[in-house]
């Protein structure tokens, strides 16, 4: 019933980002005892005619690191901060036009982590539940392997761009 309820819902508008549905009440920081806001963000890029996109709840334990800019976008160094057991995940979604098989998706979602670690300082910690799905729309053979790490590489791109969307710099 609540599938139904949102295909029903579904709509080609973008997405809406910040402090929205699963990163309403979202905060990132808290290893860093500076706990400020997350919240959901995307991003999208192509890759060899093909679209990549990611969608991610941002609600981690660590701070997030801008690796573009070289410095925090939000918390800062790990300095132990209160341990806060259960109340961290980030969540990660990756689709694809690109067709992948199901061991393939699994293969993709191992790569895409690698975007949760450039960005979430410490990242995968014992306090997270950090985890991403991936999912193709369409359906055909799959990937060779090659085009197949390429495409991981672009996920984990996306997936770090996804995670700076959903929290803002801060405004000098």
């Amino acid at each position: 019933e609540s599938g139904r309820a949102a295909a029903a819902a579904a709509s080609t508008a973008p997405l809406p980002r910040g402090r929205v549905g699963a990163g309403a009440g979202a905060r990132v920081g808290k290893a860093a005892g500076t706990a400020v806001a997350g919240g959901f963000g995307t991003a999208a890029a192509r890759w060899e005619g093909h679209v990549v996109a990611a969608g991610a709840a941002v609600n981690a334990y660590g701070s997030v690191w801008d690796p573009g800019a070289g410095r925090w976008r939000a918390g800062g160094p790990f300095a132990g901060g209160r341990a806060e057991l259960g109340g961290n995940t980030t969540l990660v979604v990756v689709a694809t036009d690109a067709p992948l098989s199901k061991p393939q998706c699994t293969n993709i979602a191992w790569m895409a982590t690698a975007g949760l670690a450039r960005t979430l300082v410490p990242a995968f910690t014992p306090l997270d539940g950090d985890t991403v799905f991936v999912a193709s729309t369409r359906p055909g053979p799959g990937l060779g392997p090659l085009a197949l790490g390429a495409l991981g590489h672009a996920a984990a791109e996306v997936v770090a761009a996804a995670i700076l969307d959903a929290v803002p710099a801060p405004r000098s």
